[in-house]
């Protein structure tokens, strides 16, 4: 699922600090996350509860795990003053691909998220049962903390190792086709086919023999040199476990655009 940012060019972070900026992007997604506990799954929280505590056996708890299960991930790109910074929750990726004398290069925004790495954080919206309810879980009741969290990575000036292959065909298509839309569905279709072709072949590892549905934007942000104008464009992965329609992501970019105006509010009063 896409979803097309709001523009706001009424100069919202008022020559804000890189750091400040990078605050105001972790504030607003921890903030929309437990917006959606306490706004959107918390009175089916409390029944499931009460339902705990007082079994009726004309109430099954699986109903209420169904509609607490779910979860989402996010990756937002803000261009501000010249700088370009991106937060990314999940699994995205976000490359840049810049045109200089002719010449195209392509520069990865977002580290790689592999769920199968212990080391780094797994991070994504809700999944009740690997945040509050982890305790339920046999395989995590032991962890000191939470296992999943809500914290974006943000990438600013420091680019990651771009990713060749998919670099490349960013370019490629970028040249041949005549549209945005189609250019991204040509990328898509590429890496398709090819991960079709190792999986006939026998090719893959041992982790990678199904993958999720793809979807791919693009955002033309033109020249860095835009003064003090905010751009941003957002992408929730339509292969996570929400119904299109759930409320978290109907409404996940505009409280995300109010959250980061009331906290760019607040941070002027305490500086004052």
């Amino acid at each position: 699922m896409r979803i097309n940012a709001q523009r706001n060019k009424n100069g919202l972070l008022k020559s804000r600090h890189p750091r400040k900026i990078i605050a105001l992007l972790h504030e607003s997604f921890q903030k929309v996350d437990r917006a959606y506990f306490s706004d959107h799954i918390g009175e089916t929280l409390a029944r499931r509860c009460a339902l705990q505590m007082y079994p009726s056996g004309d109430e099954d708890i699986e109903k209420y795990n169904a509609q607490i299960n779910g979860f989402a991930t996010a990756a937002i790109a803000l261009l501000y003053d010249k700088r370009l910074f991106v937060a990314n929750l999940g699994d995205s990726r976000a490359i840049i691909v810049k045109q200089l004398n002719g010449d195209l290069s392509a520069i990865q925004m977002s580290k790689w998220h592999d769920p199968t790495d212990i080391e780094p954080p797994t991070r994504c919206f809700g999944d009740f049962f690997r945040k509050g309810g982890y305790k339920e879980n046999p395989s995590l009741k032991m962890a000191l903390c939470e296992p999943v969290i809500a914290e974006p990575s943000v990438h600013g000036s420091l680019p990651e190792n771009v990713n060749i292959k998919i670099a490349s065909l960013v370019a490629k298509e970028f040249v041949q086709q005549r549209s945005m839309p189609v250019m991204a569905r040509a990328v898509v279709d590429c890496i398709a086919r090819e991960h079709q072709d190792a999986f006939t072949q026998n090719r893959l590892p041992p982790n990678c023999k199904r993958r999720r549905e793809m979807v791919m934007t693009f955002c033309y942000i033109g020249d860095f040199a835009l003064g003090a104008s905010i751009q941003s464009s957002t992408l929730i992965d339509e292969g996570d476990t929400m119904d299109e329609s759930h409320p978290l992501k109907a409404d996940a970019l505009t409280k995300i655009a109010a959250i980061m105006t009331e906290y760019a509010d607040k941070t002027d009063a305490e500086e004052v």
